[in-house]
């Protein structure tokens, strides 16, 4: 029987989401669904609008039979460590059949030609010197990366730079490095306004300003109903969160942190400049606004300031990704109905499976320091809700795994 895996956020779960599930699976045929979903943190750097436990309920109570967590460190880097790690979660499960990711085209085979033509260019001297070039004039190394490429291969700029294609060509290259036998899908994304079912289609980042805005009639359009009431049960209980409310974490932490070019996304002096912008601005969001420049994009100054927060060190994303990347397997939850799949990823999987966290302590290194660094963050997260409740060391191990 085919499995569908999925590479999510689900911040929050959406009726996209559910047309998308839909649609891959009549793609992959009648399958179980399996979903690695960024934890409390997402790839822009900032927390989930509510905490890893409400959303994996969303995703169990609508299409996805078993959540898998993709370690923070990974969910929280750059689109290609982000789907590098995601695809060698998927890999690693031993029962993936399928991969199905949003895509503005929906074309697979360009995205496919685009994905093989960059895995080859980046094997060229030609293309560190070009970045090389770029880094030098001040550009961020991200758009170092993307200049290089158009030098070499005179590929399409808007087709390769669109943020669904970004994520979609980094996993075709993540499942090329594997040489992965999980077959690939592309599901054409739709503008926002309605989806052929006739549902409200709204981006996850609209949801979220209506969410901030207490605009809950116009959030309940965009969600199925019961993630709707997922989401409302947790902010009940912990409040919206977002990257502001760290504000006085994040300027401690500069005005005391004596090794701040030690954390990740922190280089070049930025310390110097993050600092500066702080003491003019109270929040991080307007601290940020402040700092960003043509050299440091926004998205990056947004990944460093919550790696600060969070105490993630260079050195220890570099020793995690030389391990070769996530190394265990961490279930968030599941439908009982997906028992026997749960059973079959048991005796299949190349990597550890964690269950029960009370057992984490026999996880081999880098593993066990990898699943500290998650368990850390995700207490942190919930410093970061409006409830401001108060947050205990440890309380991530008392939370039980969902099971719908």
């Amino acid at each position: 029987m085919p499995v569908l895996g999925v590479i999510a956020e689900y911040n929050p779960f959406h009726n996209g989401h559910l047309h998308h599930l839909s649609t891959s699976r009549e793609a992959a045929g009648e399958s179980f669904v399996i979903a690695v979903m960024s934890g409390q943190f997402v790839q822009r750097g900032e927390p989930a609008i509510c905490d890893k436990y409400a959303r994996t309920a969303m995703a169990l109570k609508n299409g996805v039979d078993i959540v898998v967590e993709l370690p923070a460190c990974f969910a929280t880097a750059s689109a290609e460590h982000f789907a590098s790690a995601a695809v060698k979660l998927m890999d690693c499960l031993g029962v993936v059949t399928h991969l199905s990711f949003g895509s503005e085209s929906g074309d697979l085979k360009k995205l496919m030609d685009a994905a093989s033509s960059i895995l080859h260019a980046q094997t060229l001297p030609e293309y560190q010197e070009k970045i090389k070039e770029s880094l030098e004039k001040g550009l961020p190394y991200f758009s170092a990366c993307e200049r290089a490429l158009m030098y070499i291969l005179r590929i399409d700029r808007d087709f390769i730079s669109q943020p669904n294609h970004i994520l979609a060509i980094e996993y075709l290259k993540a499942l090329k490095r594997l040489n992965s036998s999980i077959i690939p899908l592309t599901a054409k994304r739709f503008p926002e306004s309605f989806l052929p079912d006739g549902r409200s289609f709204l981006p996850a980042s609209k949801i979220r300003r209506l969410i901030l805005d207490k605009n809950y009639p116009a959030v309940a359009q965009a969600m199925p109903e019961s993630a709707f009431f997922s989401l409302l049960k947790a902010l009940s209980a912990n409040g919206a969160a977002s990257l502001d409310g760290f504000s006085k974490a994040f300027r401690y932490l500069l005005l005391t942190k004596p090794d701040l070019d030690e954390i990740m996304d922190i280089n070049e002096g930025l310390e110097n400049r993050l600092t500066r912008c702080a003491a003019e601005n109270p929040l991080i969001s307007d601290a940020l606004k402040a700092a960003n420049t043509k050299r440091y994009p926004y998205s990056r100054l947004q990944r460093a300031a919550l790696h600060l927060v969070l105490g993630m060190k260079r050195r220890d994303f570099e020793e995690f990704k030389k391990a070769g990347g996530p190394q265990y397997i961490r279930i968030l939850g599941f439908k009982k109905n997906a028992a026997p799949l749960l059973r079959d990823i048991k005796e299949k999987a190349k990597l550890p499976i964690v269950l029960n966290l009370k057992n984490s302590s026999d996880l081999p290194e880098p593993g066990r320091s990898m699943l500290e660094q998650d368990l850390s963050s995700s207490d942190i997260y919930y410093l970061s809700c409006k409830s401001g409740k108060s947050v205990m060391k440890g309380q991530e191990r008392r939370k039980p795994i969902v099971i719908i």
